[in-house]
């Protein structure tokens, strides 16, 4: 009998302590926003290596980076920046520069993508890769430090969850708006 109760003794400390722990566990997988948007970078400047009209995979490259770049917009406008916006320390016309970069990158990738291989369309290219290139290093530069600064590791470690909760969505407004 008295082996029972230990057994079951220790199955609920077993299951408390997991359930004191799983909050932890999250927090652990969890990424902080400007993490998760700098994976985005990332996986961008990786895209932009095979973006060239003369590759063969040119076409599946340029849809790939498409889906990319307008998920990270789309998490910077929606989430990230009306977070940065309530913060007195964001100047708000720089934050406003942000999001019409994020149009100008749309205009110039549908545009891109929409062009046959020509001269034109190299142009097209090498515009669309200067403006993003510029655009991402402002956020290193500048964007993200400052978030890390005024936000915090806790207020970047919500974020990036809704950000991790609304991806379904994410993904959803980007098929309707690349149609």
């Amino acid at each position: 009998m008295n082996e029972i109760k230990a057994r079951i003794f220790r199955v609920r400390m077993v299951r408390i302590t997991r359930r004191l722990l799983y909050p932890l566990r999250i927090m652990a997988q969890m990424k902080k926003a400007t993490d998760a948007l700098l994976s985005d970078h990332k996986m961008i400047r990786k895209l932009l290596e095979g973006f060239q009209p003369d590759n063969p995979r040119y076409g599946d490259v340029s849809r790939t980076l498409e889906r990319v770049v307008l998920t990270h917009a789309w998490f910077e406008d929606t989430l990230f920046l009306p977070v940065c916006e309530k913060e007195p320390l964001f100047v708000k016309k720089y934050l406003n520069e942000i999001s019409a970069e994020h149009k100008d990158i749309d205009h110039l990738l549908k545009l891109v993508i929409k062009t046959k291989i020509s001269k034109e369309l190299d142009a097209y290219t090498k515009q669309f890769r200067a403006v993003l290139e510029n655009h991402l290093q402002k956020e290193e530069d500048a964007l993200f430090p400052l978030a890390e600064q005024v936000l915090g590791n806790e207020g970047l470690l919500e974020l990036g969850g809704h950000m991790e909760k609304r991806q379904g969505e994410a993904l959803k407004s980007i098929v309707l708006t690349s149609k």
